[in-house]
């Protein structure tokens, strides 16, 4: 189902994969569209609004220990079978400063778990067949995006450190050298003008953000 975002006092916002793939649509969203809309799209399936069968918990196992063992455990759930979408949000998620995602993107944690979590998918997928063709290489290049977009932002607010350690891991996850040159460069325009914000980087993390 959707989820209901809140901070407490009032509802921020209402997220639910339903916006890429309408409810109406009969018999579900088939596993090849679901885990792909989930590798190359912004997260918007969160599990504790998901209701699975306990033979799926049995078939995957428990979930490993990493922030993003929940996305890591849809993917592979959503390939088993067709899932049925709510826009209805069943599940209201308060959003706080001392959350265990709040306090990791402040230590700069969140990109690190990035970077396991591709390392988790492929081990599974040595295991098992990739579920959709090219899953390894849509993965790379959502997540290179997604540590750009980090790293620009935190450009924008004069934190050059965390912009270089963010650009510096997009280029370990990189799909190919074209992405890996573009980091390097990103991580040059960070070193050279210092800690004041980079706030023209503005419309390129806007360009970024856009693509997933």
């Amino acid at each position: 189902t959707a989820v209901s975002f809140s901070d407490g006092q009032r509802t921020l916002r209402q997220v639910g994969m339903d916006e890429f793939w309408p409810a109406e649509n009969d018999g579900g969203c088939p596993p090849e569209v679901m885990v792909r809309l989930l590798l190359t799209k912004r997260n918007r399936f969160y599990i504790h609004a998901v209701l699975a069968r306990n033979e799926v918990w049995r078939r995957l196992g428990p979930l490993d220990e990493v922030l993003v063992a929940d996305w890591i455990w849809s993917i592979r759930a959503c390939a088993l079978a067709p899932v049925q979408l709510s826009p209805r949000p069943l599940l209201n998620y308060r959003q706080h400063d001392s959350q265990t995602t709040a306090q990791a993107d402040r230590a700069w944690l969140w990109g690190l778990e990035l970077v396991r979590a591709t390392r988790l998918l492929d081990r599974w997928w040595t295991k098992e067949p990739p579920p959709i063709p090219n899953a390894r290489g849509l993965l790379a290049r959502t997540f290179t995006l997604k540590l750009l977009v980090e790293a620009l932002h935190k450009g924008q607010a004069g934190d050059r450190a965390g912009g270089l350690f963010y650009a510096r891991l997009a280029r370990t996850v990189a799909p190919r050298w074209v992405w890996r040159v573009f980091c390097a460069g990103c991580e040059a325009v960070l070193s050279v003008l210092g800690r004041r914000p980079l706030t023209w980087l503005t419309p390129v993390e806007r360009r970024f953000e856009s693509s997933w």
